[in-house]
């Protein structure tokens, strides 16, 4: 962690995360609802292609905030999708100060 950058106020990271969160939501819910739906109708084939957005998002976001790839699985349940793209947003919201243990320096 630099100690010379300053942590952003609460509000302000609580406003970019709150963005962030809207925007994986966002595509989610687009997703299912504009294209996911009208195609295949409520299947699980069409369960399962609704969540392809949200995950490639955290597939990309992970990786920048100590979180693995692999997390992105977690959409498959979509609350806990949902609750580790609120942590994703959240530490985000933080960068470039970190206040998470680095896990590529281990």
């Amino acid at each position: 962690m630099r100690p010379d950058l300053q942590a952003r106020p609460a509000a302000l990271r609580f406003a970019i995360a709150a963005v962030l969160v809207a925007l994986v939501v966002g595509s989610w819910l687009g997703l299912r609802h504009g294209v996911v739906i009208p195609t295949f109708g409520r299947t699980p084939a069409g369960d399962v292609l609704s969540i392809v957005a949200p995950a490639l998002l955290t597939m990309i976001a992970a990786p920048l905030v100590g979180y693995r790839r692999r997390d992105a699985l977690l959409w498959v349940i979509p609350p806990l999708g949902l609750a580790l793209a609120a942590r994703l947003a959240w530490r985000i919201a933080l960068l470039p100060r970190r206040d998470w243990v680095d896990r590529s320096a281990g």
